[in-house]
């Protein structure tokens, strides 16, 4: 299973957006913003997820961050749409409306991406 990291507020909180993903990723939580960027450096989840009302200096810094590694896909939820980004300088995106099945959407695509840049990165590794 994948993992993700929820960063800045708890499921709980919005349960109804995240009850999708129960048979898809492994969410995690993180309330204080200033244990994330450590937590996210030293796992390394395949999804960080951030909302961009809730946001401080450390999420934004740890979005930018994020862009320069480009092994995450990063979903940046706002009041009424989600995007997710993959890729260095974030080259690939999409977009879904605020909901549980828009998650489940961008969940899936950032999953298809992540395996294609493994498998790529395993055909590179052996030649």
């Amino acid at each position: 299973m994948l993992n993700a990291c929820i960063i800045g507020w708890s499921i709980e909180d919005d349960r109804d957006l995240f009850h999708l993903l129960d048979d898809h990723v492994v969410l995690r939580s993180i309330d204080h913003t200033a244990s994330a960027y450590q937590y996210v450096a030293q796992s390394m989840p395949e999804f960080v997820i951030l909302a961009i009302a809730r946001s401080d200096t450390i999420v934004l810094r740890l979005f930018r961050q994020l862009q320069r590694v480009g092994r995450v896909c990063v979903i940046v939820v706002d009041d009424a749409q989600m995007t997710a980004y993959h890729g260095r300088n974030y080259r690939w995106s999409r977009s879904a409306p605020r909901s549980a099945q828009g998650m489940l959407t961008l969940v899936d695509w950032g999953a298809r991406l992540l395996a294609s840049s493994a498998a790529e990165a395993g055909r590179r590794s052996r030649t």
